[in-house]
């Protein structure tokens, strides 16, 4: 099935995700837009670069106005996860949690981020298979950081214990579809091609005709 869906998979790594539920700019887009998102609605503003005070009463007010907009919801999380004044950890990761459920796969590459890595602690302890969950909803997208996070976790062999075992070939696709992402860069090439590697040393599967 997933040979199936590549080309469609291609075309929406290169271009993101559309949806009218959150396909419009609004002023958090401008001020707290990450660079690196796909589904950005603004150029983006580095991290560093956010004016904290601003950037919370914007995306606040725009939310509250579109309170089922997943992209805004993320986009609130996001900025309160950092080290600021407006910080609030518990508050991101339930805005976070509810726009990944929802089906923003930037938010589901959150997610499976924060159970592989604990960066919200106690919050949400580290859990692998959550992990796995969520990296492979937002490969599934074309999402360039869980195409190539889902298939480097799963050949450190982090998922072994789950529920849902490790599809292989779908790995392989998962690698191959990261190449064509508008992302791809060197560097990234690099790890592709390491993670490649491995695969064909551990988990090989039957080159495509």
């Amino acid at each position: 099935m997933i040979r199936r869906l590549t080309g469609i998979l291609l075309l929406v790594a290169t271009l993101g995700v559309a949806s009218n539920s959150y396909a419009h700019t609004t002023e958090c887009d401008w001020v707290a837009g990450h660079t690196t998102e796909p589904e950005r609605q603004a150029p983006g503003v580095s991290p560093r670069l956010v004016n904290h005070k601003g950037a919370v009463f914007a995306c606040e007010r725009d939310l509250k106005a579109d309170p089922d907009n997943i992209h805004l919801m993320y986009q609130l999380g996001h900025l309160l996860w950092f080290q600021s004044p407006y910080q609030d950890r518990a508050r991101s990761l339930e805005l976070i949690s509810t726009a990944a459920e929802r089906g923003y796969a930037q938010a589901q590459f959150a997610m499976g981020l924060a159970y592989s890595d604990g960066i919200f602690g106690k919050l949400l302890p580290v859990n692998f298979c959550e992990s796995a969950k969520y990296h492979l909803k937002a490969a599934r997208w074309g999402r360039y950081a869980s195409l190539i996070s889902y298939s480097r976790l799963a050949l450190k062999g982090k998922f072994d214990s789950c529920k849902e075992k490790v599809d292989w070939n779908e790995v392989a696709e998962f690698l191959d579809l990261a190449r064509g992402a508008y992302q791809y860069d060197w560097y990234g090439g690099l790890l592709i091609d390491d993670l490649q590697e491995l695969q064909a040393k551990t988990h090989p599967v039957a080159k495509k005709k």
